[in-house]
């Protein structure tokens, strides 16, 4: 007969669950949405994916992220700070909206599944509820990549999925792999 023994490899140091998987949780305090704050702070300053930069002032939380894809991840952030107690969450994002889909081996969904391809800055704040929302614009973005304003006969880098304009012709523009198969 085998024995198998299991253990808990967080028992002896609680810290691991946390380190592993970037999780935490706030529960039964009145200081809620400040603990929440500071346990999304944290995840960033450890560089885990999805985790916003979080400032927060005892009623109003401020939540900058790279992007908006298609919107679920900032519903669910925006959601658990409520719960946390937060009164207000305003979003900002450092890149403009993601309007087309990546076919360049960036997984990014169809057009039809991105939020900013059918909405407005208006519409994807409804959609995510934050209580505003604000995007870097395109020529803010290409400023803080060292250059000046985008060039739109030549633009210095590939930002299809920000304007629309893809570098090459698609031929096929619902699957990733066809245009890849093409340039191979």
């Amino acid at each position: 007969m085998t024995h198998t023994h299991t253990t808990n490899p967080f028992k002896d140091n609680p810290d691991k669950f946390h380190e592993e998987c970037g999780v935490f949780g706030v529960l039964g305090t009145e200081d809620a949405a400040a603990f929440t704050a500071l346990g999304l702070h944290a995840l960033q300053h450890r560089r885990q994916e999805a985790a916003d930069i979080v400032f927060y002032d005892g009623k109003r939380v401020i939540l900058v992220n790279d992007s908006v894809v298609r919107g679920t991840t900032s519903q669910k952030i925006i959601e658990m700070v409520r719960n946390a107690g937060a009164a207000e969450v305003h979003v900002r994002i450092a890149s403009p909206p993601t309007k087309s889909p990546c076919f360049y081996g960036i997984d990014t969904p169809l057009a039809s599944e991105l939020p900013a391809a059918k909405n407005d800055v208006d519409g994807i704040q409804k959609l995510i509820g934050a209580d505003s929302l604000a995007d870097a614009s395109m020529d803010g973005l290409y400023r803080a990549m060292g250059g000046q304003t985008r060039d739109a006969d030549m633009p210095q880098y590939c930002d299809a999925c920000f304007s629309g304009e893809y570098p090459i012709t698609l031929t096929n523009n619902t699957s990733q792999m066809s245009l890849l198969a093409e340039l191979a």
